[in-house]
């Protein structure tokens, strides 16, 4: 059984939100400033969103970038064995 990672791990993996993809693939976007308001802990999937690209505006669609900014983000996990038993061809 593969051991569950723990908070270091898990903390080792969000990256300052500059560095976030801006292709429009999803990914976890957070906000951590340790404030305590301004909803501090906000944890959404979201996609970064290009006028040049179609959108209607530039940015991420969950967070409000005037009042509460996203500050990191993470990678999607893998979802839980979609490739361990998929029958070959399909």
């Amino acid at each position: 059984m593969t051991p569950l990672p723990t908070s270091a791990d898990v903390a080792a993996q969000w990256q300052p939100i500059e560095t976030a993809p801006k292709d429009g693939s999803p990914f976890v976007a957070g906000r951590f400033t340790g404030e305590k308001r301004n909803h501090d802990g906000l944890i959404q999937v979201d996609r970064w969103h290009d006028r040049t690209k179609g959108d209607s505006y530039n940015g991420l669609g969950k967070f409000n970038h005037q009042f509460w900014p996203a500050t990191h983000w993470m990678p999607l996990p893998s979802a839980p064995g979609l490739t361990d038993n998929w029958p070959e061809g399909e």
